[in-house]
């Protein structure tokens, strides 16, 4: 039993999906690591300390969700909740006497390894540009300026449906946390112009 959760292990991690994993476990704890130092330096109060417990909390919740992620991939659950849906809506859809060959594609075909590494690098570039970004333009501008680019380059998305999107996510996301009473990074490079 043990040997053979050690060889899946290995071997998940030898994959692009384990790489994945690993990836977004490193910007998780980049992120609690950061979050406790804030917080130690702000004395625990305060609203840099805020700042800092929202980071940390972040990184713990990406914690989460890799851990349940690798276990998922560890016991072979390699059907997403989103593909197990697609397959529900097309059943639905063919019982109800409707063609579904020009409106669903239920079989997407696979990335070779090379173009998923490829994949897995621009975004672990693009989250550390983010991560970077965050205390110099703030975090609404970041995370739409993420968005942008993590949607022109991953998707085939339009230029304007891209560009409405990226603001309306990084504008959404920063008035939403604002209305909660979270505060957020707003940019140092702000003050300086």
């Amino acid at each position: 039993m043990m040997s053979t959760l050690l060889a899946r292990t290995g071997s998940l991690l030898r994959s692009p999906d384990g790489w994945g994993h690993l990836l977004i476990a490193l910007f998780a704890l980049v992120a609690v690591g950061n979050g406790g130092v804030i917080v130690s330096a702000a004395g625990g109060v305060g609203e840099k300390a805020a700042a800092g417990w929202f980071i940390g909390i972040i990184g713990l919740v990406l914690l989460g969700l890799v851990g349940l992620g690798f276990r998922e991939d560890l016991r072979g659950g390699r059907v997403s909740v989103m593909s197990e849906l697609a397959t529900t809506i097309i059943a639905e859809e063919e019982a109800a006497g409707r063609e579904v060959e020009d409106h669903f594609q239920a079989e997407l075909p696979l990335h070779s390894p090379r173009k998923i590494t490829h994949l897995l690098l621009l975004s672990a570039v693009l989250l550390i540009g983010w991560m970077v970004a965050i205390p110099w333009i703030g975090f609404g501008a970041a995370t739409g300026i993420f968005c942008l680019l993590f949607m022109r380059w991953m998707s085939r998305t339009s230029w304007w449906t891209t560009l409405i999107t990226a603001v309306a996510v990084g504008a959404g996301l920063a008035i939403l946390f604002k209305l909660v009473g979270v505060i957020l990074p707003t940019g140092a490079l702000w003050y300086l112009i």
